[in-house]
């Protein structure tokens, strides 16, 4: 959850507050150097996570203050762009199947195109991912 406090964006006598996230998503679509993982950019319906409601900010013409009054410039935007990225990174995956603060382990195998084919849509109509019914028939197969 991104941590919200006022900024005020002070262009001419317009003042404006609006959220650190805001701000983010904003900056972020101006710049390339910096574009959102891709499990930050859409949700689990395959729908974007983040929705720009806002203008853009372009912070050489305005002048942007945090609620500390501190100026937003470039070096702000990195740090604020690397924090998000590392809050996203801590929370990317699944929960570990283990039950435990440890990763899953892992076993991966080559399987055909057509395979590939009839498992994805398989777990379309069954509304799950292919690594759950990979593991639900590996689970059965080893059982028997």
């Amino acid at each position: 959850m991104t941590e919200a406090f006022d900024v005020r964006i002070v262009s001419g006598a317009r003042k404006h507050s609006i959220s650190r996230r805001r701000i983010e998503q904003a900056l972020l679509s101006q710049t390339e150097a910096h574009p959102l993982p891709k499990e930050a950019t859409m949700s689990r319906r395959g729908k974007p996570a983040y929705k720009i409601t806002g203008p853009e900010i372009d912070l050489k013409a305005e002048v942007v203050l945090d609620s500390k009054g501190c100026r937003v410039d470039q070096a702000y935007v990195d740090r604020a762009l690397a924090e998000v990225e590392e809050d996203i990174a801590k929370r990317a995956g699944r929960p570990s199947l283990t039950g435990k603060s440890e990763h899953s382990p892992h076993v991966s195998f080559r399987i055909t195109p057509e395979l590939k084919a009839r498992a994805e849509q398989t777990a379309r109509e069954q509304g799950t991912t292919v690594s759950k019914l990979a593991r639900e028939a590996f689970e059965r197969f080893l059982a028997s």
